[in-house]
C-alpha cells in the first residue's frame, strides 16, 4: 500500500434541479440512507489525513444531518457553483500537509461500496503514485452524456472533451471520464489558479487539469471500475430508482456470499443494518 499522505474531496454543492424536490440532490435516501453518506462510508478504509466535503445549496441541512456520523469532516462552503473545477479549488487553503488528493461525488454512492464487493478504490489507492494524475475511466456502450477521453496516437490521454464541446468524431469514442481522480497535490495548486471557463457552459473545468498536464508531458494513467454500476451518478428519481434496485441486488448477494438463505433475491429490500448467523 502507498505510504504518501491523501485527503479526500467530496463534491456535495450541487442543487439537483432535475431531482425535482426540495431536497438537497446528495440528501436523498438509497437503502435509507443519504447518498453522501454511502460515499463517506466508502472513505473510511482509504486511511486519509483529511476528509474535506464541499457544500453549497442547503448546505446547512446538509451538515446538520451529516456532521454527527461524521464528526472528522472539514465543511468547505462553495457559495457560488462555477463547475468541478471551482469546486475543487475551494480545498487548496487546506490542503498543503497531504501528497495526494481523491476527488470523489456525492451523488456517485456506489463506488467502493463496503457491501458491494469491488476492489476498484483499492486498485486506485495502489496505482503509481509518481505518476500524478490517474483517472477512472469506463467505456459505455451508449456514452451520451459523458466527458470523452481523446488518447493520442500512442495510445496516451491526452484531454477530456464534455459532450457540449465534443466534435461528431470525437462523439464516436466510448471511453468516457467518470470525474473520480486521484491527484498530486502540486499538479493541482499548479493548475487550478489557471482554468478559464472557455467552454459551452462558461464554467470551470476540473477535467481541464488532464490536458494541462499532458501539455506538461506529465503522465496520464487511467484507472477502470470493476463494475459500470459503480460509476454511476444520481440526477433524476429515474437515476436514484435504478440504483436503488442495483444496490439492493448487490446487498442481497453480500448476504446470500455470507450463508444467508434468500427465497427471491429479486424481491430482497435491506434498510438499515442486519445481523444473522448459523
Amino acid at each position: 500500500m502507498q505510504t504518501d499522505s491523501l485527503g479526500i474531496v467530496v463534491l456535495a454543492a450541487g442543487k439537483g434541479t432535475r431531482m425535482k424536490s426540495a431536497i438537497p440532490k446528495v440528501l436523498h435516501p438509497l437503502a435509507a440512507k443519504p447518498l453522501l453518506h454511502h460515499v463517506l462510508d466508502s472513505t473510511t478504509t482509504l486511511n486519509a489525513e483529511a476528509l474535506w466535503v464541499i457544500y453549497g445549496y442547503q448546505g446547512e441541512e446538509v451538515r446538520n444531518k451529516t456532521q454527527t456520523s461524521y464528526p472528522h469532516i472539514v465543511w468547505i462552503e462553495q457559495t457560488e457553483q462555477k463547475g468541478t473545477g471551482h469546486a475543487v479549488q475551494q480545498i487548496l487553503p487546506f490542503c498543503k500537509n497531504v501528497d495526494h488528493v481523491l476527488v470523489l461525488y456525492g451523488d456517485v454512492p456506489l463506488l467502493g461500496h463496503p457491501n458491494c464487493h469491488s476492489d476498484t478504490l483499492v486498485r486506485l489507492m495502489q496505482a503509481d503514485r509518481s505518476t500524478p494524475l490517474h483517472i477512472l475511466t469506463v467505456v459505455l456502450e451508449n456514452p451520451t452524456g459523458y466527458g470523452r477521453i481523446v488518447r493520442d496516437t500512442n495510445g496516451k490521454i491526452v484531454r477530456i472533451v464534455e459532450e457540449k464541446d465534443a466534435t461528431a468524431e470525437q462523439k464516436k469514442i466510448q471511453e468516457v471520464n467518470t470525474g473520480v481522480m486521484l491527484v498530486k497535490r502540486e499538479l493541482l495548486e499548479d493548475v487550478l489558479p489557471k482554468l478559464q471557463p472557455n467552454n459551452a457552459q462558461g464554467e470551470l473545468y476540473l477535467t481541464d487539469i488532464v490536458q494541462a498536464a499532458a501539455e506538461k508531458n506529465l503522465s496520464v494513467a487511467s484507472v477502470h471500475p470493476s463494475y459500470e454500476w459503480e460509476t454511476w451518478g444520481v440526477n433524476s428519481p429515474e437515476q436514484l430508482a435504478v440504483l436503488e434496485r442495483t444496490l439492493q441486488q448487490r446487498l442481497a448477494i453480500d448476504c446470500l456470499q455470507r450463508g444467508m438463505r434468500i427465497a427471491d433475491p429479486a424481491r430482497f429490500d435491506l434498510r438499515g443494518t442486519l445481523e444473522f448467523g448459523q
